[in-house]
């Protein structure tokens, strides 16, 4: 079922797009977003339907930016499919279409009912799920961001299916005691029509267009991903791929180059593979779909939040470098995930998340409520940046224009995070030293913002972090220099309200109509790419045909 989502606020839509628009020279594998493990949170809770995973689009509008799906290879029909279940033979039932919706079953395992629809395929939650209701959506240039998919594949489990007659009054959600196993199969006996027999252990999975996973990526979302060999070739290029301390061979794209440059949207890495070998074979998928040694899903740096451990994750050293506990060099692509025993506190996400840790949601509740109030409240407070509740929305009474000196449009480094102040307060300034991401100074006096990149002496200059790692080092350093006091940090939207950049005072507003002077919505990235091709195409060939047709006169 769909959740209820409240309206996301107008602070939370500024944070989690301005968080995205001074992450941009960020590494991808940097972030530091939460994760959904989609089949913890909300399948199993709810059902394994269509309109359960229409949440997938709120979930990513609330800042999650990858996602974790079990796949399930249902040998009977030779898919991919989202149910778990396939039926313990062949079952001819004489469903209610519009009680269940289109195609709904309803399966029972070890006294629990579960709704599931079987016709819901890998290429339908690529079609109906990804791209029609979460990237077209979203691909415009302020709402537009990457979404990394994690799958892991699974084999369908046989259990019992309920006909609609059999199920009687039972509520569509999990864990509901159904009706004893005697008379489900009684049931299942009076309906059954044949027995199928499973594969035996050297039939393997024929490879083609209703198997392979690589070929509904490419055939479905082909425009909007990256893909291993553009990494490849990306890193055979000079200052294309970074990692944490700088340009590397062995990094990731930018988020600029990839999302805003090259309008990539989307990439697909592989978690546990549970199907034998001998029935798939990953490496074949592997020209779509990265490896889980490139984006791991367990070993170093995939840690389970224990609610003891949070505080001892990292720690900042005397010379203001961050170590991050039981994690190699070059930290990269770090995850935390709770559990339904221990799910996340508001506490313990910030602690992660200032250690360069995305905390991936992996806990089950058992109602829709709950499940509600868990993804919201957690995706709520899985920002590094700023404060819960801001930055303030805007309007023109504190632009300053009325000669008050009261202009509400700077931020500041505080305690609990980033937070909007009076531009014409007086606060020490961060500086950083140029070409070193993790060296921070404060200024010797106290400016107004106005003042502040005249402050930052030498080979220092004004500026933000722009991962969690670089804001941890700077809070220390506040901490130790000023106590709770703020310091100014290089944000602003003294151009245009509601529109925060970095640049000092003078930074002017990416998405502001010059003849209107309002944000405003682009066309969507990859369709503007497209219609400029066509245009310039009908453009030459109507200009090459006019000449053809003037020659001949």
């Amino acid at each position: 079922m769909p959740l209820e989502w409240p309206v996301l606020s107008m602070s939370d839509v500024l944070a989690i797009r301005s968080q995205r628009d001074f992450t941009r020279n960020v590494s991808i594998d940097q972030f530091s977003i939460p994760g959904v493990n989609l089949n913890a949170v909300l399948l199993q809770p709810l059902n394994y339907t269509s309109s359960v995973l229409s949440n997938v689009e709120n979930i990513f509008r609330w800042g999650a930016s990858r996602i974790f799906v079990d796949l399930y290879w249902n040998w009977r029909t030779n898919t991919w499919q989202i149910c778990p279940f396939m039926a313990n033979s062949s079952v001819n039932i004489d469903f209610d279409r519009n009680d269940y919706g289109d195609g709904n079953e309803v399966f029972q395992e070890n006294g629990h009912v579960y709704e599931c629809n079987s016709t819901l395929t890998f290429s339908r939650f690529l079609e109906d799920i990804l791209l029609k209701e979460t990237i077209e959506r979203t691909d415009d240039n302020l709402n537009a961001r990457l979404l990394i998919v994690t799958l892991n594949l699974r084999e369908a489990r046989t259990v019992e299916l309920l006909s609609a007659h059999a199920r009687g009054d039972v509520v569509d959600k999990r864990a509901v005691e159904v009706i004893s196993a005697s008379a489900l199969s009684r049931t299942m006996a009076a309906t059954s029509t044949m027995s199928s027999e499973a594969p035996n252990a050297t039939q393997s999975i024929i490879y083609g267009a209703t198997s392979s996973l690589g070929s509904y990526v490419y055939e479905i979302l082909e425009q909007y991903v990256y893909t291993p060999p553009m990494l490849r070739t990306d890193r055979h290029r000079v200052n294309l791929t970074w990692d944490d301390s700088g340009s590397s061979t062995n990094g990731w794209p930018l988020v600029e180059n990839l999302v805003f440059k090259d309008l990539y949207r989307v990439l697909f890495s592989f978690g546990e593979i549970e199907v034998p070998s001998n029935l798939y074979d990953p490496s074949g998928d592997s020209d779509y779909i990265f490896p889980s040694s490139s984006i791991p899903y367990q070993g170093s740096g995939v840690i389970r939040y224990e609610t003891s451990s949070a505080r001892s994750v990292c720690s900042v050293t005397s010379n203001h470098l961050v170590e991050v506990n039981s994690v190699s060099d070059h930290p990269s692509w770090l995850q935390v995930y709770d559990s339904s025993t221990a799910p996340f506190t508001e506490k313990s996400m910030r602690a992660y998340l200032e250690c360069g840790f995305s905390p991936v949601l992996n806990a089950s509740m058992e109602t829709p409520d709950a499940v509600l109030s868990y993804l919201t409240s957690s995706l709520s407070h899985g920002r590094w940046s700023w404060e819960p509740g801001q930055p303030t929305e805007q309007g023109t009474s504190n632009s300053g224009t009325d000669g008050s000196r009261d202009v509400q449009r700077c931020t500041t480094l505080e305690p609990n995070g980033w937070a909007v102040r009076n531009c014409y307060d007086r606060y020490r300034v961060a500086c950083r030293v140029k070409k070193a991401s993790y060296e921070w100074r404060l200024s010797a006096r106290s400016v107004s913002y106005y003042d502040a990149v005249g402050e930052c002496q030498g080979n220092s200059m004004f500026s933000l972090p722009r991962t969690a790692v670089q804001n941890n080092v700077l809070q220390t350093i506040r901490n130790a220099s000023v106590g709770s006091n703020p310091i100014w940090i290089d944000l602003n939207s003294i151009a245009q309200p509601n529109c925060w950049v970095s640049g000092g005072p003078g930074a002017a507003c990416p998405y502001v109509n010059s003849d209107r002077q309002t944000v405003e919505v682009v066309v969507p990235t990859v369709a503007a790419v497209v219609v400029a091709v066509l245009l310039a195409c009908m453009f030459f060939l109507f200009n090459h045909a006019k000449s053809y047709a003037d020659r001949i006169k």
